[in-house]
């Protein structure tokens, strides 16, 4: 089922680079590509789509912030790691990315992607 863009609002910040770039943010209800400053996604990421916001987590009204680290190796995810508040929110980030991010071959590094889920009123 889906959930209409009145009653979400997910506002998700670029894959950054951990020492590199300072974040833009962008709505994801918008589903608007997904920016750093410094370090654009393209240019690491061959897909990248916005996290949607968990139909569990509207229903029960929850809330929150995830820190979501990536290591990438050659382009393979080796290790991602979600920290927040809500261990329902950090799991769900952290499958969403695991599934629905690649990254280009000459990738090698550690990313942070940083998600802010947050309901309209």
């Amino acid at each position: 089922m889906s959930i209409p863009p009145v009653l979400r609002s997910l506002v998700a910040v670029g894959v950054i680079a951990t020492l590199c770039s300072t974040p833009f943010l962008s709505k994801a209800g918008e589903q608007n590509p997904l920016v750093a400053v410094g370090v654009p996604p393209e240019t690491v990421a061959i897909s990248y789509p916005t996290p949607i916001y968990p139909t569990d987590c509207v229903r029960m009204r929850i809330q929150g912030n995830v820190e979501v680290s990536i290591w990438v190796q050659n382009g393979k995810m080796v290790k991602i790691k979600a920290a927040s508040e809500n261990p329902m929110l950090a799991g769900v980030s952290s499958r969403w990315i695991h599934k629905n991010w690649q990254f280009k071959p000459s990738t090698t590094g550690h990313y942070i992607l940083p998600i802010i889920y947050e309901l309209e009123e």
